[in-house]
């Protein structure tokens, strides 16, 4: 039921509940709502960011640039440091619904790209240096750059993103979702 609440799930009619998947249509306007709710979080999180979590996130992005993309289990971490990170940022806005909900959101992104495919070494070293520039947005208490850093991180995923949905799409002759 919980999956099922968080947009993972689907029970169908049969009572069976199978993983949700989402066309290319719901897909971008995941992305949409994403690059707008983590610029708008990261510009409020600039003007109430601690220098506890700004030590944090930058422990955490040293950890992400440690691990070793070849292996299976560092790529994994990779994404759940990813989120811790980014869960940080957000939750410093002081504003837990938002941060919910965005947490909720990544959760999604997450997913697809553990089923669908995984990050490589040179996305890492780009999500990386992309969070060096939002830490640095962060601690100049610069609300605009940190919106914007955030929002061309996510839209930087969302292009990893669409490029492995077009190879889906082509490899399964699937859904466009227009």
């Amino acid at each position: 039921r919980r999956l099922a609440n968080e947009g993972l799930a689907v029970t169908r009619e049969n009572r069976r509940t199978y993983v949700a998947e989402p066309n290319a249509r719901e897909f971008r306007q995941i992305f949409d709502v994403l690059v707008m709710l983590e610029g708008y979080s990261a510009e409020q999180s600039a003007a109430t960011i601690t220098f506890k979590q700004l030590e944090q996130l930058r422990k955490l992005n040293a950890k992400m640039a440690k691990l070793d993309m070849d292996v299976l289990d560092d790529r994994v971490r990779f994404l759940d440091l990813n989120f811790q990170f980014h869960h940080l940022v957000h939750s410093a806005s002081g504003n837990t619904r938002i941060a919910d909900i965005i947490g909720s959101l990544i959760d999604f992104t997450r997913f697809l790209m553990v089923k669908h495919g995984e990050i490589n070494r040179e996305q890492a070293k780009k999500a990386i240096f992309e969070h060096n520039d939002i830490i640095k947005a962060l601690e100049e208490r610069n609300g605009s750059l940190a919106k914007l850093s955030m929002q061309l991180h996510r839209e930087a995923i969302r292009s990893g993103f669409t490029r492995l949905w077009g190879d889906l799409e082509t490899a399964d002759g699937g859904d466009s979702g227009k």
